[in-house]
């Protein structure tokens, strides 16, 4: 891919691939920052997974392109090929190191998913706070789509349940900020949530962590620098 140049920094390598910080040449474009998912060095009992979810989260970017949904809090797709997919970058830092969210950035986060929802995409990965940047002018922004869903079967509830996660991020940091309705919400899990912690997480707790050696901030430190 010759628009491509030297990757600045490798921000995760596993089974599943690489994740780069790039410099990135479009069409008659300046070169910008740009994020690289490159499934070519997968290990190939995992490649057809990887390029799977590489194939949910271009799908879900490209849904949000199409419908306009907040252009600098949502990566944008730059070029997809060659087992390569190449978005924009958004300078910020996860929230588990940023740490300081205000009452408005929560505001403006739970308005951001409403947009997404409102596209008919789902994150369905928001209980892990390095998917949540706080930008560098203090504004949400939602990366890392791999497991985002377009619509389908419960939608509904995958909808309550992106919102729920974002509800407990806020009580973290700004408990005091949340509404009955909201505190509500989380004293009340739905069913599908309670199956996935009964009988899903275990599983998905062994696999990554004893197998994969992944965290739920799995290469969320590379920010840090940012």
């Amino acid at each position: 891919m010759s628009d491509l140049h030297p990757s600045p920094k490798i921000l995760k390598q596993d089974m599943f691939g690489s994740v780069e910080l790039i410099h990135f040449n479009g069409s008659g474009t300046n070169s910008q920052l740009a994020i690289c998912r490159d499934i070519n060095c997968a290990r190939w009992w995992v490649r057809h997974l990887a390029r799977y979810l590489a194939r949910r989260e271009l799908k879900a970017l490209n849904k949000l392109q199409q419908a306009q949904v907040a252009e600098q809090q949502v990566p944008r797709v730059l070029h997809a090929a060659q087992g390569r997919v190449v978005r924009s970058y958004i300078p910020g830092k996860p929230l588990h190191i940023h740490r300081k969210p205000s009452v408005v950035f929560f505001t403006e986060l739970k308005e951001l998913l409403t947009q997404i929802h409102r596209a008919k995409v789902t994150h369905n990965d928001l209980a892990k706070e390095p998917n949540i940047l706080v930008t560098d002018d203090g504004r949400p922004a939602l990366i890392d789509m791999q497991l985002a869903s377009c619509g389908g079967l419960f939608y509904k509830t995958r909808c309550r349940e992106d919102l729920r996660h974002i509800l407990k991020h806020q009580r973290t940091y700004q408990p005091q900020s949340l509404s009955d309705a909201e505190l509500e919400i989380l004293a009340n899990k739905l069913w599908l949530s309670k199956v996935w912690m009964a009988c899903v997480k275990p599983i998905y707790l062994f696999v990554t962590r004893r197998l994969l050696h992944w965290s739920d901030r799995e290469g969320a430190g590379d920010r840090n620098a940012n």
